[in-house]
């Protein structure tokens, strides 16, 4: 009977053992499926600060990482978020301070290298933003994004060489990126390899060709390239559009003036700088303009009241005065041309144009010898210059045939 009541005994331990360790058990399982959700929870609150960032919701986007922190204080994206939001908010110590735990969290997240770098940026630490660019970019060698800010910040620091050196590994690999081409269209421009940078434009515009920031930069760039028609043609894809920037539409004007002026189309040229000149009463350059523009439809009263306008306004420009002495010597008034070509060579004595007008001028008076001489100082400075060039064949001309030609 003893024995019987022994294995009862043991048997109702051996129960009780058995049933606590699957209370044990289950709890485990419990508290495990309740850490999944709370880290669900803190990803889901990462994620909706994040898109509220992006969103400029930036009141709401702190919300949402403060109660990220508040669920889990060792997730480093929570802490990182919420540094990115204050810093957009002023709150720079705070944003240092949060930054710092996020690095110390994650010390290999390139993320969190990116945003110092930001912060570094921002706080005029240019040298420290390109460390924590490249940290972030050598981490993570084939984001873009972090590629791209070390690059855009070597520029900003007149390092273009290393900028483009950083440009060119994802440029080889074929990557096709708007931002990619733009940035490096920027700094080929800046380091004046503007055939390239025009191509870069070209790229970036292919992959968004209804950007009105790309097809206003290929416009300008092939104009900087001697392509007016070209240009225009970007131009004119923006014309319709308002801009409320009125600095920016301002440039565009000027801009296509430059370039119905390039291709001798006058009268439009000369209505895009009077746009110009209603904002900009007081601008020598457009009166400058406007007078070209009058001197080429060969209205040369017109011509003159613009010049005189110009030099009311600006009297140390030389190419004006340069202007001024071509419409002289057409109007056959030599004196005044001569005094004109004076005071350009006393402001530049180095410009091979203020040399080729007095070479025209000489011409247009008959003395070829003293042609010669103003001709041959203006290719002493520039002997590739193309005016220079004309007129030495002009003169040859004289010489030969013994007379002035007509159009000299």
């Amino acid at each position: 009977m003893r024995g019987k009541s022994l294995w009862i005994t043991i048997g109702c331990i051996a129960w009780a053992v058995f049933l606590c360790g699957c209370d044990s058990q289950h709890q485990k399982n419990k508290n495990a499926a309740l850490a999944r959700w709370n880290q669900t929870r803190v990803k889901l609150a990462v994620d909706l600060a994040r898109q509220q960032y992006e969103n400029g919701q930036f009141q709401k986007a702190l919300l949402s990482a403060q109660e990220a922190t508040g669920l889990d204080k060792n997730y480093g994206p929570a802490w990182l978020i919420m540094a990115r939001v204050q810093l957009e908010l002023g709150q720079v110590d705070d944003a240092a301070s949060n930054l710092s735990l996020a690095q110390h969290l994650n010390p290999n997240d390139p993320e969190n290298y990116y945003v110092r770098g930001i912060f570094n940026e921002r706080s005029g630490e240019n040298d420290r933003a390109i460390d924590s660019y490249r940290k972030a970019a050598e981490l993570e060698p084939d984001y873009l994004p972090y590629t791209i800010a070390l690059a855009q910040t070597l520029a900003a620091g007149n390092r273009l060489g290393e900028a483009l050196d950083i440009l060119n590994r994802p440029l080889e690999q074929g990557r096709q990126d708007t931002r990619l081409f733009y940035v490096a269209a920027q700094v080929l421009a800046s380091l004046e390899m503007n055939e390239r940078a025009e191509n870069m434009y070209r790229k970036a515009l292919l992959l968004q060709p209804d950007d009105p920031e790309l097809i206003e930069a290929c416009a300008y760039i092939s104009l900087k390239n001697g392509k007016p028609q070209i240009a225009l043609n970007y131009f004119e894809k923006l014309e319709t559009s308002d801009s409320a920037d009125t600095d920016a539409l301002i440039a565009r004007h000027l801009a296509m003036g430059e370039c119905y002026l390039l291709l001798e189309r006058y009268r439009l040229a000369q209505r895009q700088f009077e746009r110009v000149r209603d904002h900009r009463p007081n601008d020598a350059a457009i009166y400058k303009r406007l007078a070209q523009t009058a001197t080429g439809l060969k209205d040369w009263s017109r011509s003159r009241i613009w010049i005189e306008r110009a030099l009311q306004l600006n009297d140390t420009d030389p190419e004006t005065y340069v202007l001024s002495a071509y419409v002289n010597i057409m109007i056959g008034a030599g004196q005044s041309a001569q005094n004109d070509l004076i005071k350009a060579r006393s402001l530049a004595p180095r410009d091979p144009l203020v040399y080729t007008m007095i070479c025209r001028l000489k011409l247009s008076q008959g003395s070829v010898v003293e042609a010669r001489a103003a001709l041959a100082q203006a290719l002493e400075i520039d002997p590739a210059n193309p005016i220079a060039l004309r007129l030495s064949q002009q003169i040859e001309k004289v010489e030969t045939a013994g007379s002035l030609p007509n159009n000299y």
